[in-house]
Formats: C-alpha cells, sequence, structure tokens
C-alpha cells in the first residue's frame, strides 16, 4: 500500500539529468552551473524569469528543477506550482526550492507547492550537488490528485492507531512507475 521510497546507491546519475536553474542572482546560477557542469549533465540552462523559463521549457525538456524563491514575475512557489501542473515528465521532475529566509511559513508553502527538497542560501556549487544526491538517492512515490501534486510529505508509514480514514492511496504512483516516466 504505502511505498516507503527508495534509498539506492545510484539509480539515476546526475550526466542523464537536464536543469533548470530558474535564478533571480544570475551570477548565482553561474557558481551553480560551474559545479554542475563537473557531473556533465546533459543540458543546464539559466533563467532569470519566468518568461524566460517557459520559453526554455518549450524548447528542452528538463528533468530536474532548481528554482529560487525570489524568482522575478509570479515568484518561485508560483513557478514550482507551475511545473507540478504541467503535462508530460516535467511535472514529476524533482524540484530544490531555494529560500532566502526560510521561516516555517515559506517552509509549508514550499512543502504545499511540491517541491522535493527545501534549502537555504547562500548556498555552494558543492553543496547543491550533495543536495542533487540526496534528492536522487531518496525518491519517494509521487502524489498526484485535486488538490496536491508532488512527492509524498509522509515521513514515515503510517501506524495503525486507529480506523483507517483513507479508504484508498488515490492518486500515490510509486518510485518505480513515476521514475519511468519521468526518465522517459
Amino acid at each position: 500500500m504505502f511505498d516507503e521510497g527508495l534509498r539506492f546507491e545510484s539509480m539515476v546519475e546526475i550526466g542523464e539529468l537536464s536543469f533548470l536553474l530558474a535564478c533571480r542572482n544570475l551570477q548565482m546560477g553561474q557558481g551553480l552551473k560551474a559545479a554542475l557542469w563537473q557531473k556533465r549533465p546533459q543540458k543546464i540552462a539559466i533563467v532569470g524569469d519566468n518568461i524566460a523559463a517557459v520559453n526554455a521549457m518549450e524548447q528542452h525538456r528538463y528533468t530536474f528543477f532548481f528554482i529560487e524563491d525570489n524568482f522575478p514575475e509570479l515568484g518561485g512557489l508560483d513557478f514550482a506550482r507551475f511545473v507540478r501542473l504541467t503535462t508530460g515528465p516535467s511535472s514529476v521532475a524533482p524540484i530544490i526550492f531555494a529560500l532566502s529566509d526560510p521561516q516555517r511559513e515559506s517552509v509549508l508553502a514550499a512543502r504545499n507547492a511540491g517541491v522535493n527538497k527545501i534549502v537555504a542560501l547562500p548556498l555552494t556549487g558543492q553543496a547543491l550537488v550533495n543536495h542533487i544526491n540526496a534528492v536522487l538517492t531518496n525518491l519517494r512515490p509521487f502524489v498526484q490528485n485535486s488538490s496536491y501534486n508532488g512527492p509524498c510529505r509522509r515521513t514515515s508509514k503510517p501506524q495503525k492507531r486507529a480506523v483507517e480514514r483513507r479508504s484508498a492511496d488515490d492518486g500515490l504512483i510509486p518510485v518505480k512507475v513515476w521514475t519511468k516516466f519521468w526518465l522517459s
């Protein structure tokens, strides 16, 4: 019923992925790109606003997103929601969300937007690579339903203390199934 996610050494390598870095600070984006380039990904694009991001997504299918919270125009949260609501493999791609001021409310809002990992800024290139590896080695089942699209937010298998209120895991896509779609 509930798949706790997979921990594995290396099911997906960084070299198999295409990255979209959505940063307000393009200088930070260049630094992160330089660190990622050492891992030889298929593609890395840096965009400075939502229009450039949407144009980049029309030109190429990205399999990993890094989004800064102060992303211009709509903002990082709305862009993360936009990615989750698109059709196709990009909708289930992992998202790392960077917060410049990680307060409880902003962390909860990012979590509810369907991001895989939340990190605090400033961030070094090596730290980003470590966070990417952490996401790739701890993939979680993916939930797609009318109220939430993103990785399963449960941190452990629920213990049955009372009657199960959930009759079925509607919208829960096991890791093995969604990774095939994501990397297709």
